[in-house]
């Protein structure tokens, strides 16, 4: 994880055979892991993105990174490298809120493709990993309709104003293992999210 090599998808061959190899219970432990890894991947970044103890049972760190950038509209790298430190703090009824600081920082160092981009198929990994992290939506396709199940990911969408924007996607987990990683549902498609038949 974080090697920024063809290391980076060796997510993608775990997921393609861990079904025939890892038990539920397994799968659980390598996903809590994977998500503790990646919290503090995102800890030792310029901007000290610090979440609580535990968070990984209930909440993607990466996930909680991504939608604060989006939220508050850090699209382009100098806007992400003024933050010094951004906490996730989680209220007693679960919602979710950020306390930061800024301050001038000299030879701070971020690129979104080295810093964030390979690990999405990490973050992916875990989803898949958690049943907790599985959602089912209704698709209707030239006239026919399926249940499709699927996890949630982030998609970076740059721009050619080098803008670093991040989209949400859903990921279906029917299909594994070929054409797992970049193959997401057509949002246009969807009559119906979250079914529970």
């Amino acid at each position: 994880m974080g090697r920024h090599s063809y290391a980076a998808s060796h997510c993608e061959d775990i997921m393609s055979y861990s079904n025939e190899v890892l038990p539920p219970e397994r799968k659980e432990f390598m996903a809590l892991d994977i998500r503790r890894e990646l919290a503090d991947h995102l800890r030792w970044q310029s901007f000290f993105f610090d979440v609580p103890r535990d968070i990984e049972k209930t909440h993607s760190p990466l996930d909680l990174f991504l939608r604060f950038i989006t939220e508050n509209s850090l699209d382009t790298e100098d806007k992400i490298k003024e933050y010094s430190h951004i906490q996730v703090v989680v209220a007693a009824d679960g919602n979710i809120s950020y306390r930061t600081e800024k301050k001038p920082q000299e030879n701070t160092w971020f690129h979104a493709y080295d810093s964030i981009d390979d690990y999405l198929g990490w973050d992916e990994l875990a989803s898949y990993f958690l049943p907790s992290c599985h959602k089912k939506c209704r698709i209707r396709y030239e006239g026919k309709e399926s249940v499709i199940p699927y996890i949630d990911t982030w998609v970076p969408a740059y721009n050619r104003e080098g803008r670093i924007l991040y989209e949400r996607a859903k990921i279906p987990i029917d299909r594994v293992p070929s054409g797992f990683h970049r193959t997401y549902l057509n949002e246009k498609y969807i009559v119906e999210d979250n079914v529970t038949d």
